[in-house]
């Protein structure tokens, strides 16, 4: 953990050192279509990105919705954690409604209140997988809906975690990858 932010600045600054000394092991031939699928590839990623923030946003707001909708405590707080767990596939929906459970049976001491709250995470969290991030991700990264759950059943049935948290940025670079060999790009 104290680790990654130093990897990271120094991963940023040289970044472009990286990318030349790369691109040089790379045959003369192939060497601007392969850039070219990077920066492709690249772009994709800031799609997906841009995509995990607005879905992140939607799932703040239906959150924050449903918990002021039951009259739990603090339902802003609760929601905006809820929004930013969702980012951590499967454990995230686990996390994200401990502080709504916390306040509510503070408040209430009622077991039917805890069951409203799971059963509005619940409904929440299936649209925001089967619904909210297809959507979102085919504006975002021009991936087909279908292809997005497939891809992340797929990966998370073989990588597990990482297959979940990769499995769109992978989908992404296979799409773009494979446009570029259909179109013969390779061959020239």
């Amino acid at each position: 953990i104290i680790l990654s932010p130093i990897l990271v600045f120094f991963m940023l600054y040289y970044k472009q050192t990286v990318i030349e000394t790369l691109a040089s092991w790379i045959p003369e031939h192939n060497r601007s279509i392969v850039l070219g699928i990077g920066q492709e590839v690249n772009s994709s990623i800031g799609g997906y990105l841009r995509g995990q923030v607005i879905v992140s946003i939607i799932v703040a707001a239906l959150a924050s919705l449903a918990l002021f909708i039951i009259s739990i405590p603090h339902p802003l707080f609760c929601g905006i954690f809820a929004g930013a767990a969702s980012v951590l596939p499967f454990i995230g929906v686990i996390i994200a409604v401990f502080p709504a459970l916390f306040f509510a049976w503070f408040q209430y001491q009622d077991m039917a209140v805890l069951l409203k709250i799971i059963i509005a995470f619940g409904v929440i969290y299936f649209m925001e997988g089967y619904i909210v991030k297809p959507l979102v991700f085919k504006k975002s990264m021009d991936l087909n809906p279908l292809v997005t759950i497939i891809m992340v059943m797929a990966l998370g049935e073989l990588l597990g975690f990482w297959g979940i948290l990769l499995a769109l940025p992978i989908a992404a670079a296979i799409k773009i990858t494979w446009g570029h060999i259909i179109t013969g790009d390779f061959g020239r």
